[in-house]
């Protein structure tokens, strides 16, 4: 299973079980809106990314979790501090590694469950794979 936050292209053409962690295809998101995330009260943060439960999405042990993280982080900017809306401080978080996908013009951080049988590799994750020499 993947769980991701641009739950479109990824779970149509892969066919793969998915979670949209922003929660705007998964009614039980809708429904039990987590506030550790860090916007307050609804209403105040970004729209589209307030209905988000990272404990619903860390229960259901997606294989893959993807966090796209936007543009590509200026020069000098450490790409590790994107937000991860409260997610990386839920206990079943140290689960997970980090590959960071740096392409020409965007980011995302790929968070892989060490436990699983389904996510092969053909070597260890490294940080920082594809960014600019």
């Amino acid at each position: 299973m993947v769980a991701l936050t641009l739950a479109g292209i990824i779970p149509f053409y892969s066919g793969r079980p998915s979670i949209d962690i922003y929660g705007l295809c998964d009614p039980y998101i809708v429904k039990h809106r987590s506030d550790a995330h860090g916007y307050g009260p609804f209403g105040e943060g970004f729209i589209g990314h307030e209905f988000f439960n990272g404990e619903y999405v860390l229960n259901r042990k997606p294989d893959i979790i993807i966090f796209h993280t936007g543009e590509k982080p200026a020069r000098g900017v450490d790409p590790y501090t994107q937000p991860l809306y409260g997610i990386d401080r839920q206990p079943g978080f140290a689960a997970y590694r980090r590959l960071l996908v740096t392409l020409p013009s965007y980011t995302a951080e790929i968070w892989i469950r060490k436990d699983s049988d389904k996510v092969w590799e053909a070597r260890p994750v490294t940080s920082n794979v594809g960014t600019d020499p």
